[in-house]
């Protein structure tokens, strides 16, 4: 039977834009035709019918069009679980397979019998908790991803210290988070690492990045008063104390109060520093 152009237009499973066929009497099968990918795409729906192959001369689409068999195929995230507390990675594997694009190939308490799992069942994403009992997990994610580096681990830990993001990231970590994350971070960083992304907690990112501007210069300048831009300006010039108090009609003391809020501001310890940071973010012109 002749197909028929339909006059609505729906999505397509792979992209934009298509264009649906489907014959007149009900519970048939609609062919996806793709006007981006130019190919085929089937999808049945008589659920009681066995899928199988179509021809090009039963769908009635021109020549030079495929049909992949993969059309509908999805393949899920093959996850492994690391964690000494056995509720808790019954609950994460509860709320995993609660989605159908994750599949849980095993799970292990301890480092060294997930290291052997690990290579014996060759998982896409490891999530690791690094306080394990018998083995830290940096080490063992640098263990697992120098026998399969395509692997991507995960960190999922209690942990927000630097030190431990630091030492993940510096063995090779796809994401950190931390447990006290919502599950909606969780399945963000699964599909950022499984497009070779990298991802790090919400909480953890926001501290990074206070931390980065506390310690950058221009973003300390901006919090100078002027006066105290003025008594920096003429300290880059070498002036001493008591010709800055001079020229600025201030005392001494009140000079040397500005001086040190200053430094404070700027993170600086010495007059040489407080200088050379100066220099260096051009917070004065001279």
């Amino acid at each position: 039977m002749p197909f028929k152009r339909s006059p609505k237009l729906s999505y397509s499973p792979t992209r934009a834009r298509a264009k649906i066929y489907t014959r007149k009497r009900p519970g048939c099968q609609r062919i996806f035709i793709d006007d981006l990918l130019g190919c085929l795409v089937e999808k049945t729906l008589i659920p009681e019918t066995p899928p199988r192959d179509r021809t090009l001369a039963e769908t009635g689409a021109p020549r030079g069009v495929c049909l992949p068999r993969f059309a509908f195929a999805m393949r899920k995230l093959r996850v492994f679980l690391v964690d000494d507390h056995t509720i808790f990675v019954d609950s994460l594997q509860v709320l995993l397979e609660t989605r159908a694009e994750y599949e849980v190939v095993g799970k292990a308490g301890d480092c060294t019998s997930a290291i052997e799992a690990v290579k014996s069942c060759r998982p896409d994403v490891v999530l690791m908790d690094l306080s394990m009992p018998d083995m830290s997990g940096i080490e063992a994610t640098r263990q697992i991803l120098a026998a399969l580096p395509r692997t991507r681990v995960v960190a999922l830990t209690m942990h927000k210290e630097e030190a431990f993001v630091a030492g993940f990231f510096q063995a090779g970590g796809a994401a950190y988070l931390v447990k006290d994350t919502d599950a909606k971070c969780l399945f963000v960083a699964l599909t950022a690492v499984s497009r070779g992304e990298r991802y790090l907690s919400p909480a953890l990112a926001e501290r990074q990045l206070s931390e980065y501007l506390e310690s950058n210069p221009e973003r300390r300048s901006q919090r100078l008063s002027a006066r105290e831009l003025e008594v920096l300006r003429l300290i880059v010039e070498g002036r001493g104390r008591k010709e800055i108090s001079a020229l600025l009609n201030i005392s001494v003391r009140t000079l040397d109060t500005h001086r040190t809020n200053i430094m404070m501001k700027l993170g600086c310890r010495s007059t040489a520093e407080l200088v050379h940071q100066a220099l260096r973010a051009n917070l004065v012109k001279i």
